[in-house]
């Protein structure tokens, strides 16, 4: 068994091991060298000519596949910016990696004819940078003082307040274990509900 050892970059030896298996003297099926040529075109290193070179494919099939890689990114950045207003930094990654797809699926995702599933998870991970940028910018004194800060959200917009009560995220409160049916207790006086 002949064995050569290499030595570059992760995408270089992407590189290497596909242009070394898309020789023709190798049996690669039809999907073979498009599917290589797509995993070479999501890593986003490899000119057109390269690309074409080692996976064996047309210069025209790179293109496609480029404006396929950009429509998928569009796609997702434009379906997050509908429901955030986030800057594009913050948006996180594609909840499929495009490298993880076949040619065959982005293809379909683009086409709209297996669109790709999107979740909610790009929230949480959202959330979850905000709160450490509040706990780092204003470490305990939220908790501190609750009523300065949500004076600050008020003032920050005064619509928030209402919009943050009214978002799936808040839910409803959990009763107190004073309350009943009849109302709640407040003051020594009962208020009906």
């Amino acid at each position: 068994m002949n064995v050569s050892v290499f030595e570059g970059t992760l995408e270089d030896a992407i590189r290497r091991s596909i242009a070394e298996n898309s020789k023709n003297k190798l049996p690669m099926s039809k999907t073979d060298k498009p599917g290589a040529a797509w995993r070479l075109v999501c890593l986003e290193t490899f000119s057109i000519p390269q690309i074409n070179l080692d996976a064996g494919v047309s210069p025209r099939t790179v293109s496609n596949m480029r404006a396929v890689l950009k429509q998928l990114k569009e796609r997702y950045t434009v379906a997050l910016k509908a429901v955030t207003d986030v800057y594009s930094d913050e948006i996180p990654k594609l909840p499929v990696e495009p490298i993880n797809m076949t040619w065959a699926e982005a293809r379909a995702a683009v086409s709209g004819k297996c669109p790709v599933e999107y979740d909610d998870s790009w929230k949480a991970q959202l959330a979850t940078k905000w709160a450490r940028q509040l706990a780092k910018a204003f470490g305990t004194k939220l908790r501190k003082m609750p009523d300065v800060f949500a004076m600050a959200i008020r003032e920050y917009n005064e619509d928030l307040p209402r919009m943050i009560m009214e978002s799936e995220e808040w839910g409803e409160p959990e009763p107190d274990e004073d309350e009943d049916d009849q109302g709640v207790e407040l003051g020594g006086e009962l208020e009906g509900v």
